[in-house]
């Protein structure tokens, strides 16, 4: 058990760089580069949100307001990967239509 608390740390750590890193990057970039790097940034933001909920979870102490909030936090770590992997299939359609329009001229 402490073996997966440990590693559910870890992964809330890492994801949490990332969504900084990613956060840092797509404030440097505009166009679709910015839109492709927020859109991942949602993912890893997601993931963290599912993990923190998961350790919640885990060391559950059955009170009801701590089941409220596991259970908001869960909501949005799957909004946020669901809106992420939306704009993610956005951006690369949006990148095959420049495509296209770059090798039609």
């Amino acid at each position: 058990m402490k073996i997966l608390l440990l590693s559910l740390v870890i992964i809330i750590i890492l994801t949490a760089l990332r969504t900084f890193t990613l956060s840092m990057a797509s404030h440097r970039t505009d166009g679709l580069p910015r839109m492709k790097l927020r859109a991942k940034m949602n993912m890893w933001m997601g993931t963290m949100f599912l993990a923190v909920s998961l350790l919640q979870a885990l060391s559950f102490s059955g009170n009801w307001v701590r089941t409220i909030l596991l259970l908001i936090i869960a909501a949005l770590g799957f909004i946020n990967l669901f809106a992420g992997w939306s704009n993610r299939l956005r951006v690369r359609r949006m990148e095959e239509e420049q495509e296209k329009k770059t090798s039609d001229t």
